[in-house]
């Protein structure tokens, strides 16, 4: 998904380097007193203020495109604000989760420290989701129009209900179910993670089935033995 709140049908990069001139300008008229104050410490916001000024635009249609931004942006600060919280919050999610929860020793606390950060980003991806729905129709200009528009797209409501389910399924109520096959010195290979089959009978109807072939398999909860078709 791409913003395109910059402009209407590119990429606004922030990779390339100010040059040697652009230097020397923001010195002699003391840019940096401007940027700082937009930005209020945010690093993002300077870096995307600075780029900004210093590239400018070329047609009347890239300006006017971004004044009609500007204008419902002063018309409704707080959601912007709320927009740009919750991509924030995703972003400061994955930090955290990359410094503290995936180096861990333990395969069962990188499992949940992955899975916390889905629920939280489902959630922030459901709340984009009701205020696109709730200002697509206040908003006027073709950016956010066409910015909230894509958002209705791209999370309807199939889209949301897929990633429910897979959620409700990595809560792993029965247990984790890995299949596995013996490599050079019986150590354990190809490991991956299964669905549990749907339940036939009761479970001794369910071992004695003929059409089922048993392989060891590794749980969090234990030892079991698991079907593969």
């Amino acid at each position: 998904m791409k913003a395109h709140l910059m402009f209407k049908d590119k990429d606004f990069s922030l990779v390339e380097d100010i040059s040697e001139q652009d230097g020397i300008l923001i010195n002699d008229l003391e840019l940096d007193v401007l940027f700082n104050a937009l930005s209020a410490g945010d690093k993002l916001i300077y870096s995307v203020a600075r780029h900004a000024c210093l590239s400018g635009l070329t047609t009347v249609e890239e300006i006017k495109f971004r004044q009609d931004i500007l204008s419902d942006a002063i018309r409704y600060p707080e959601v912007i604000k709320n927009i740009y919280n919750l991509t924030g919050e995703c972003i400061e999610m994955e930090k955290k989760t990359l410094n503290f929860g995936l180096f861990s020793n333990y395969p069962s606390s990188v499992l949940h420290s992955a899975i916390n950060v889905l629920k939280f980003y489902f959630s922030n991806l459901k709340a984009l989701r009701n205020m696109a729905d709730r200002y697509i129709t206040e908003f006027t200009s073709e950016g956010f129009v066409q910015f909230f528009s894509m958002l209705q797209k791209e999370l309807d409501e199939g889209y949301l209900a897929t990633v429910s389910g897979h959620l409700q399924l990595l809560k792993f109520h029965s247990g984790v179910l890995i299949s596995a096959r013996l490599g050079q010195g019986n150590s354990g290979t190809n490991y991956v993670l299964r669905r549990f089959p749907p339940a036939r009978g009761n479970w001794l109807v369910r071992l004695f089935s003929p059409d089922l072939l048993f392989i060891p398999y590794i749980s969090l909860l234990g030892m079991r033995m698991a079907p593969e078709h």
